[in-house]
């Protein structure tokens, strides 16, 4: 044989073992997967079992001399790297042409057409034949046409041809149109043996509703057996309408309940195995407007326990459910349940509406459910309202224990949940919201027999946000901490404790509890070093000034004859004025110190304390005088201590600016006594006795020149100071 024929064969000899090699992996794969599609689907498939390998016999070609071999071809691209399918052996695949991706053909692309003509045709017909079933049974009766015991016989006969009809269809790949045949054969089965009892009396009412029920739970069936949806919501339906429409008017409570808890607890279950959320959401739907109308209508009548009870039972069956919307819906609906059950009446309604409250939390924590402490409260709060407990006041002890707890547990809720992960915002508003329903609440207790601790109650619940701030900012790593949550919980604390104030306090004391707010969160502000706290602070700031302007400095005014008992300075106008004024100094020190927030804005709160401490010194001096000194000189004698005021401020201005080495105040004096010059040259001069005249001429001019003094004495560290400034 020609050496180059035996190189020939040996080729073609490597080609058919790796042939054979993947032809044998393709057959293992493949019995594996008909395995696996037996084994899911139940159905024996027959397949033979992998054959083994062929065996490869190395045949060694003689030696063939100044002949080199071929360079072995590379493998087919996709046998050289190494698949992963799902578990299942691996082997190289042959070497195969690519093939372009499959388009699906015009005739597998659903339409709008096949769409409307399909489905909702059907559906629609399939309606309008029960229709056409319930109006010949009308008309059967009306015309006589055959006997009871034949129009029932021949519904359901009818009924169960269609179902048979139906699986047949479905068999035969008419999906969506078997489901159509089978809700007929269904509705007449249903429709027939409610005639036999309603219309003919041919069944007693026992028998009637096991076999109505029968044929809600055979559709049911059906539903799971074709996975058809809308078949299961027919029988849902059909379930709901079956104890109204045998309804003799003798309710058998303990019964409907019984059975509507076993049919939305059935509904709810095949909805979570096939994933239907139409159905859930019909069966939650069901379930708490059902209940809902049973306990206005008969909880008072069969047994409020029983109420209680079955709204647990529904609460659990809703509260497995893995859609977040079902769960939060059924915490709402189960505390407006027990409200209208236990309307009016006290008994263990308020304990059940804590206990509901708290398996919201519990729920939520374990499922993660989002917004569910919110709708929990919410539930909560509003089913307060629909239960309408009356002499609240008779039992005031218990009610601030319940309301308290709900109100420190929302609290301990946020504490816990950002400990555990994060800081969610949801739970820091829930926790707010928690605390202004609360405070309203217990207020609506307390005005009457406890008005007097209102104030220490308001200044409490400052207290507990405040602690929740603490424990927010310290329990968190520091890689981890977020200060949205303290800065919120001091922002509450904040509005309470300025609420307690105008409470607990009367007169000018609400001014001065306001100026020590102020001041108090300005310190906080800056040992926190956050300027987002001087809002709060500004806020009490205001408050109090605009109180003290508008209320506080009338105290006295218009001056009265008893004015002899006056108190110059230790009265409570000057001390608000003093407290205000030292308030906002203090704000001014401790804003200027912070390094984020501009030197500048210090000035503001510097300036209007001294505005106010030169308002409030006129207004005691002028108070004074107007209790001492005869009406002829009262006008000459407050002129001349009015200038003698601004004289006497714009000097210490100048000397605390040389002093603390800083242009501020020094310009502030200088101001002062531009206005003390215009004063006396433009009014005091002509108004003033002549008495009155010198000494206004000879204090003024002496310490303006003193001013001046201090210009002179430090003109040479001046320029220094300018620089250093």
């Amino acid at each position: 044989m020609d050496p180059s024929d035996r190189l020939l064969i040996d080729h073609l000899q490597r080609q058919l073992r790796d042939l054979a090699e993947a032809n044998a992996s393709l057959t293992r794969r493949v019995f594996t997967l008909e395995t696996e599609v037996s084994r899911i689907s139940g159905v024996e498939v027959v397949a033979a079992p992998p054959a083994p390998s062929p065996p490869v016999v190395h045949a060694a070609p003689p030696p063939l001399p100044a002949m080199a071999p071929p360079a072995p071809e590379p493998p087919p691209a996709a046998a050289q790297g190494v698949y992963e399918d799902h578990g299942l052996p691996v082997g190289p695949p042959p070497a195969t042409a690519a093939t372009p991706p499959l388009e699906p053909s015009p005739s597998e692309t659903p339409t709008i057409e096949s769409n409307v003509g399909l489905t909702w045709i059907n559906r629609i017909g399939a309606v309008t034949v029960m229709f056409g079933v319930a109006f010949f049974f009308k008309y059967a009766v009306d015309n006589d046409w055959i006997g009871p015991s034949g129009r029932v016989m021949l519904g359901v006969l009818t009924g169960m041809l269609a179902i048979w009809g139906g699986d047949r269809l479905w068999h035969r790949n008419q999906k969506i149109f078997a489901q159509g045949i089978q809700a007929v054969g269904s509705a007449m089965l249903y429709l027939s043996f409610f005639a036999a009892f309603s219309f003919y009396q041919l069944i007693p009412q026992g028998a009637a509703f096991v076999l109505m029920f029968a044929t809600s739970m055979m559709t049911g069936a059906l539903s799971l057996r074709y996975n058809a949806r809308a078949t299961l919501l027919l029988a849902l339906l059909s379930g709901y309408a079956t104890p109204f429409m045998l309804s003799k008017g003798e309710p058998n409570d303990l019964f409907f309940l019984s059975y509507m808890l076993v049919l939305n607890g059935g509904a709810a279950v095949v909805a979570r195995m096939r994933g239907w959320k139409s159905v859930e959401a019909v069966a939650l739907v069901g379930t708490w407007f059902l209940h809902s109308a049973w306990c206005a209508d008969r909880a008072r009548i069969f047994g409020r326990t029983w109420a209680a009870v079955f709204t647990g039972l529904n609460y659990g069956v809703m509260a497995m459910s893995p859609n977040w919307w079902t769960i939060l819906i059924s915490q709402f609906a189960a505390s407006v349940a027990l409200g209208i059950a236990y309307e009016h009446q006290w008994g263990e309604a308020p304990f059940l509406m804590l206990a509901l409250f708290f398996a919201g939390l519990a729920v939520t924590w374990l499922k993660k459910v989002p917004g569910g402490p919110a709708v929990a409260l919410a539930g909560y709060w509003f089913g307060q309202a629909v239960l309408g407990l009356r002499n609240r006041e008779q039992h005031l002890t218990e009610l601030m224990a319940w309301y308290t707890i709900v109100f420190a547990a929302t609290l301990a809720w946020a504490w816990l949940r950002a400990t555990a992960d994060h800081v969610y915002k949801s739970d820091l508003l829930t926790a707010a919201a928690s605390g202004v329903i609360y405070y309203g609440a217990s207020y609506a207790l307390l005005e009457g027999e406890y008005k007097a601790y209102l104030g220490l109650f308001t200044v409490a619940v400052a207290a507990s946000y405040l602690a929740l701030g603490y424990l927010l900012y310290s329990g968190m790593p520091e890689e981890k901490r977020d200060t949205a949550g303290p800065l919120l919980a001091a922002g509450l604390a904040l509005a309470f404790l300025a609420l307690a104030v105008p409470i607990q306090l009367t007169g000018y004391r609400i001014t001065i509890g306001w100026a020590i707010q102020a001041a108090a969160l300005t310190w906080i502000a800056y040992k926190l070093r956050d300027w987002r706290i001087l809002i709060g602070s500004a806020i009490l700031a205001f408050l109090a000034v605009m109180r003290l302007t508008g209320v506080d400095s009338l105290l006295y005014w218009p001056p009265l004859p008893n004015y002899e008992s006056y108190t110059l300075l230790f009265n409570p106008r000057f001390i608000s004025f003093f407290c205000v004024s030292l308030s906002l100094f203090l704000t001014a020190y401790w804003t200027s110190k912070m390094e984020n927030v501009p030197r500048k804005l210090a000035g503001i709160p510097y300036v209007l304390a001294h505005l106010l401490m030169l308002w409030g010194i006129h207004l005691e001096l002028f108070a004074y005088i107007d209790s001492r000194v005869d009406l002829t000189s009262q006008s000459s004698i407050k002129t001349l201590v009015s200038s003698l005021i601004f004289a006497g401020y714009g000097f210490q201005f100048l000397a605390s600016g040389f002093a603390r080495r800083s242009a501020f105040p020094r310009i502030l004096g200088l101001i002062l006594f531009a206005i003390v010059i215009v004063k006396l040259y433009i009014y005091d001069i002509w108004l003033l006795e002549v008495t009155y005249r010198m000494i206004a001429f000879i204090a003024l001019g002496g310490m303006l020149l003193a001013g001046s003094y201090l210009y002179s004495r430090f003109r040479d560290k001046l320029s220094t100071l300018i620089k250093d400034e």
